[in-house]
């Protein structure tokens, strides 16, 4: 759904915004441990590590297609 809205003409939302989102460290590149962090902040308690580590190895190499 979050992914739909962005590229809705109405909704569009600059990429620039979108990558400083995920570029937790600042250090122009979007990493494994970016999305590792993010994916910690919305799931909390609700997922183990292991399992958020799982989900970022699969979004990660989805992104890599």
């Amino acid at each position: 759904m979050f992914f739909r809205i962005l590229f809705v003409p109405d909704y569009a939302i600059s990429s620039s915004v979108i990558f400083k989102v995920y570029d937790t460290d600042c250090n122009g590149k979007v990493a494994f441990d970016d999305i590792l962090s993010i994916l910690r902040d919305l799931t909390g308690s609700f997922m183990t590590e292991q399992q958020r580590q799982v989900c970022t190895l699969d979004f990660w190499f989805l992104l890599v297609l």
